[in-house]
C-alpha cells in the first residue's frame, strides 16, 4: 500500500496545522452531518485521540498530525482563582519593592516601628498563547510492542498591559533623580538640623560654665537631660533625613522617598516640628521653614514609571527591575521530543477484527514507557512575562494502561502515570513568597533543580455512534510536590545593596507544589471499519478535542483552555 501522506494535498496539510480553531468549527458541523446520513452498520470502536492500551499490529505505521491552541486566561493559587498576571500586580510595598525596607529601616532607627510604604497597586492583564503543531509516528514491531516518537514545534506569545492605582501609595519617585539642584536644596536642610544640634550643645556648655551667659540658660540647666536627647535626636534626624533624601556631598538617597503629605511624611514631620520647638525655646532656632524636610516625592509613580521599574529604563537608572520591557513576546522553538514504546501485556481480544468490534464485556492492559529529551528554552528570568517552549530538561515517564470494553460501542481507558524529571541548572529569581513574580534582579542566582515526582490519573469513556462518529470524555487529576532548589552561590542574591533581605521559607523554592484537575470531550470520526470492510479508501480518523483546567488545591497552576484537532493516518494497515 502506498503512504497515505503522498494522497494528501500539500496545501491542506498546511491549513490543517495552521487554522486549527478554524477546522475545529467546521469539522464539528461537517460531523454533525456525517451522523445524521450514515448508513447504520457494525459499530467500530473509534480508538482515542489520547493513549489507550492497544498496540498496532507489526508493519503498521501511524502518522499524526496535532494542531493545539493553548489559551491561559488565569490561574489557581492555592485554590483560589485569580488573574494570570496577580503575580505581577497587588500593592507594591516592601514584599514586592524590597528597597522600600530602606526607608523602614531609618524609621526603625528612629524608633518609630510598623513601616510599610507603599508606591501603589499595580494592575497587570496578562494573556498568553501556545500554538503547537504536534508530528507522532507509532509503529508496531511486533503484535504486542509498538515504538512511539512525538514532537512538538511550539510557537509561546505572551502579551500585557501595566497600569497603577496610585490612591494608596505613600512613596515614590526621589525628586534627586529628576532634579539636580534638588540634593544641593536638601543638604541646606540636613545641615541646618547639624548647625543646630551644636549651637544648641555649645550653648548648653556655656551655660554649664557660666549660669547668666544666655538668657536661656535657666531652662537649659533644669532640663539638661532633654536637652542632651535633643542634641542626639537633631544629629540622628539629619542622618537620617541625609540617608532617606540624599543630600549633596554626604548621601546619594534611596531612590523611594515618603510621598509628600502622606502618613510617613507626617511622622518625620513631627519629629521635626519638636525640635523645633525646643530649640527656639533654648534659644538655638533651627534655620528650616515649611514642614522642616527635605522635598518628598510629588505624586505617585505613573504608568510609564511603574514601566521603567519592570525594565531598566536609562532615563530613570538606577530604577528598575531589570527585566525586558512588558510588550508582546513571541518565542518559537522544537519543543520536547517524546521518544517511547508501549508493550501489551493482557488482551481478552487479540485477533484483528476483535480490535474493531468487541461484542462482550472485555479488558485490555499496557505498559508505556516514555523518555523525553528535553527541548525548547526555559522562560527568561530577565523576561516577567514570556513562556518557555519546553522543559529544557529530560523526564521519564511510566504509565499503566486499562481498556475497559463493555461492549461495541462502550468501553474506557484508565490509566494511572509516573513522571521524573532529571535533575539540571537554570538560573532563576528566586521571591520571598511563593506567587509573587514581580522579582528584583538581585535575586537572580544560578540554581540546580531536583524536580519532584508527578503523579497522573486518567478516566477517559468513548461511545461510538455508527461507523464513523464517536463522542469521548475524559478526567485527569495531575499532582506533583516540591521541586528540590539550591542555590549553587547564595550569597550572591541575599542583599539589596545596604539592606538585608529577610527570605521567607519558600525562599528556595519554585512554585512546583500543587494539583490539577482538567476535563475534556471528543468528537472522532473514523474510516478504519469501513476500510477493513472495503467501503472507504483512506484508513484515516479525525478528532476535535477541547480540554480544560477545572480546579486545584494546591499551589500556583496556569488556568488553561486548550482545544486540538488531530489528523491519524495509517499505512500497511492490517499489513505484515
Amino acid at each position: 500500500m502506498r503512504p497515505l501522506l503522498r494522497n494528501l494535498p500539500a496545501a491542506a496539510t498546511r491549513r490543517a496545522i495552521t487554522a486549527a480553531p478554524a477546522m475545529a468549527r467546521a469539522l464539528v458541523l461537517a460531523l454533525g452531518f456525517i451522523a445524521t446520513v450514515a448508513r447504520p452498520g457494525s459499530a467500530q470502536r473509534v480508538l482515542g485521540p489520547s493513549q489507550d492500551a492497544t498496540t498496532l499490529r507489526r508493519g503498521t505505521l501511524r502518522t499524526s498530525i496535532t494542531g493545539e491552541n493553548v489559551l491561559l486566561r488565569g490561574r489557581w493559587n492555592d485554590g483560589e482563582s485569580e488573574a494570570l498576571g496577580a503575580g505581577l500586580g497587588g500593592a507594591l510595598d516592601m514584599r514586592r519593592a524590597p528597597e522600600l525596607l530602606g526607608i523602614a529601616s531609618v524609621f526603625g532607627g528612629l524608633g518609630i516601628a510598623d513601616v510599610n510604604p507603599s508606591l501603589g497597586d499595580a494592575q497587570f492583564d496578562l494573556r498568553q498563547r501556545l500554538a503547537l503543531t504536534h508530528l507522532g509516528l507509532e509503529y508496531g514491531i511486533s503484535d504486542r510492542v509498538m515504538l512511539r516518537l512525538r514532537a512538538p514545534f511550539v510557537r509561546a506569545r505572551a502579551e500585557g498591559s501595566l497600569g497603577l492605582d496610585g490612591t494608596s501609595a505613600t512613596a515614590g519617585l526621589n525628586p534627586t533623580l529628576f532634579g539636580s539642584g534638588v540634593a544641593g536644596a536638601n543638604r541646606v536642610v540636613v545641615d541646618a538640623y547639624s548647625n543646630a544640634a551644636n549651637s544648641l550643645a555649645a550653648r548648653r556648655d556655656e551655660c554649664s560654665a557660666n549660669a547668666a551667659a544666655h538668657p536661656e540658660c535657666a531652662g537649659i540647666l533644669a532640663e539638661a537631660s532633654q536637652v542632651n536627647a535633643a542634641i542626639a535626636r537633631a544629629t540622628q534626624l539629619a542622618t537620617a533625613l541625609a540617608g532617606i533624601y540624599g543630600a549633596d556631598g554626604l548621601n546619594a538617597g534611596m531612590r523611594y522617598v515618603p510621598m509628600a503629605g502622606s502618613v510617613y511624611e507626617g511622622l518625620l514631620g513631627g519629629i521635626a516640628t519638636g525640635l523645633r520647638n525646643d530649640y527656639a525655646r533654648w534659644g538655638a532656632p533651627i534655620g528650616v521653614s515649611g514642614n522642616g524636610l527635605p522635598l518628598g516625592a510629588q505624586a505617585p509613580i505613573g504608568a510609564d514609571v511603574l514601566n521603567g521599574i519592570y525594565f531598566s529604563d536609562p532615563a530613570l537608572a538606577p530604577i528598575g527591575f531589570g527585566a525586558e520591557p512588558l510588550r508582546r513576546s513571541t518565542r518559537q522553538n522544537l519543543g520536547d521530543v517524546d521518544l517511547g514504546v508501549t508493550v501489551n501485556l493482557y488482551d481478552d481480544f487479540p485477533s484483528d477484527s476483535a480490535r474493531f468490534t468487541a461484542a462482550r464485556f472485555g479488558l485490555r492492559h499496557s505498559l508505556s514507557l516514555t523518555y523525553r529529551l528535553g527541548g525548547g528554552h526555559f522562560d527568561l528570568p530577565d523576561n516577567l512575562v514570556d513562556l518557555g517552549t519546553g522543559s529544557g530538561h529530560d523526564a521519564i515517564a511510566l504509565h499503566a494502561i486499562t481498556d475497559v470494553l463493555v461492549n461495541d460501542r462502550l468501553w474506557t481507558t484508565v490509566t494511572l502515570g509516573w513522571a521524573k524529571g532529571a535533575a539540571h541548572e537554570r538560573d532563576l529569581r528566586l521571591p520571598i513568597r511563593r506567587g509573587d513574580d514581580l522579582i528584583e534582579p538581585v535575586r537572580l542566582t544560578r540554581v540546580s533543580i531536583a524536580p519532584a515526582d508527578m503523579w497522573e490519573l486518567r478516566i477517559a469513556p468513548r461511545y461510538v455512534l455508527n461507523d464513523y462518529i464517536g463522542l469521548g470524555g475524559e478526567w485527569r487529576l495531575r499532582a506533583r510536590g516540591e521541586d528540590a532548589v539550591r542555590a549553587i552561590d547564595p550569597a550572591a542574591m541575599f542583599v539589596v545593596p545596604g539592606v538585608p533581605i529577610n527570605y521567607g521559607d519558600g525562599a528556595m523554592q519554585t512554585p512546583s507544589d500543587a494539583n490539577e484537575q482538567r476535563w475534556a470531550w471528543t468528537v472522532s470520526y473514523s474510516t478504519l471499519d469501513s476500510k477493513r470492510r472495503g467501503v472507504a479508501r483512506l484508513p484515516l480518523e479525525i478528532f476535535y478535542t477541547h480540554e480544560q483546567s477545572i480546579g486545584s488545591s494546591r499551589g500556583i497552576v496556569p488556568r488553561r483552555w486548550e482545544d486540538r484537532v488531530q489528523l491519524r493516518f495509517y499505512t500497511r494497515l492490517f499489513g505484515r
